[in-house]
């Protein structure tokens, strides 16, 4: 069992409810589709498989435009799909419909960090109307990210966002 296993499990055992996958360095900004392919797919589908022998949902993430890389993070078997402000929402959603959830992609550092309450609620629900399933920040969060603007986001999801 891989490490991530391990760490997963723990977490499951400690009440999560999906663990996320995030790999910083396998989008094509660090690497090629073709290294992505040998070396970070076979990795992300094990775990990927190892939780869903427990029942625990994984969002994978990897940091940066994941467009090219976006079938075979779907053919990992992630349930969602976490992506940054670099990928279009409605050809994700064309590459993804039916196989994994797509969530993110508000910019943690131009949106989130830098923009207001008012220009990210416009901006939230800009993304849901394009069909995201499930707002979050692209990435991480900022330390001096404004409580405000993370509420902001929050609010405008339940305010547009799809009753499910």
């Amino acid at each position: 069992r891989s490490w991530a296993f391990s760490y997963a499990q723990a977490a499951a055992d400690a009440g999560a409810d999906a663990i996320a996958l995030i790999d910083s360095l396998a989008s094509n900004d660090f690497m090629t589709t073709e290294e992505y392919r040998e070396w970070a797919f076979p990795f992300h589908r094990k775990v990927v498989m190892e939780m869903e022998k427990i029942d625990i949902p994984v969002i994978a993430h990897a940091c940066g435009d994941v467009t090219d890389i976006l079938p075979m993070m779907a053919e990992t078997g992630a349930r969602g799909i976490s992506v940054d402000h670099h990928v279009s929402i409605p050809h994700a959603m064309s590459i993804l419909a039916g196989k994994s959830a797509l969530i993110g992609n508000l910019s943690p550092t131009k949106v989130l960090l830098k923009e207001g309450p008012e220009s990210i609620m416009a901006r939230t629900r800009d993304i849901i109307a394009q069909g995201i399933d499930a707002v979050s920040p692209g990435c991480g969060l900022f330390i001096t990210t404004p409580t405000e603007n993370i509420k902001a986001m929050v609010d405008a999801t339940k305010l547009f966002g799809r009753k499910r």
